[in-house]
């Protein structure tokens, strides 16, 4: 069997930009991207993503019959249903990457692609594709940007843009059947579990001040809530 044998293969398959079909200004925003890598050759199409706008999470078509997830928990009770939806929206991608043992680009509705991206030139490493911050600047660190939650956790400068590999997937996905659904997405991409790199300015978000992800209010005691 061809699929017992890793292919470590670091072409690019495919581009996904995932995306809120019931939502118009997500699609407005996903036909925008999708224009943009139209632009500059990248490979491209649209990914429905789950949906948490509503009162319950509404799972895609392609994700309704899949094993995992029905695996998966939700282990921080303070998330909005549209954060855990979002979550799983790349997750979802996370286990295409495994499945089609190639790097995958990973896009939100809100990217904009400049540059193509078509070969992944590492291992078991996500490749950061820039963002708003660098092409104001125009800077690029050898450290991508990165965010902080305390002095021992970095992640991933949000999910908007970025390159997965199929080790590096696997890392993701085992750390959240483990663990749960713990934090938001771009948090559980901690530096500390996959390494990020960053090789040029590909791609970069322009929201325009829209998002699906509501704001979290603080509780009396403190604490983060919906």
């Amino acid at each position: 069997m061809k699929s017992l044998n890793r292919s470590y293969n670091l072409q690019v398959f495919g581009t996904y930009i995932i995306f809120l079909p019931n939502v118009e200004k997500s699609v407005e925003f996903a036909e925008r991207c999708l224009e943009s890598c139209q632009r500059i050759g990248q490979k491209a199409e649209l990914f429905e993503g789950f949906d948490g706008t509503g009162k319950e999470i509404i799972v895609p078509d392609h994700s309704k019959n899949q094993s995992w997830v029905k695996w998966l928990k939700v282990t921080d009770h303070f998330q909005s249903l549209a954060e855990v939806a979002l979550s799983l929206s790349h997750i979802a991608l996370w286990v295409k990457c495994m499945e089609v043992d190639q790097p995958i680009v990973i896009l939100e509705h809100d990217a904009i692609m400049v540059k193509p991206y078509d070969t992944h030139p590492f291992y078991n490493i996500i490749s950061y594709l820039g963002c708003q911050e660098q092409l104001a600047l125009n800077i690029l660190s050898a450290i991508p940007m990165h965010r902080t939650i305390n002095n021992n956790w970095h992640h991933i400068n949000k999910t908007h843009a970025y390159c997965i590999d199929p080790p590096s997937a696997r890392k993701l996905f085992l750390n959240v059947l483990d663990r749960g659904i713990f934090e938001s997405a771009d948090v559980m991409i901690k530096c500390d579990d996959v390494g990020i790199v960053q090789q040029g300015l590909f791609a970069y978000e322009d929201d325009r001040g829209y998002t699906t992800i509501p704001a979290r209010k603080v509780d009396k005691d403190h604490r983060l809530a919906k």
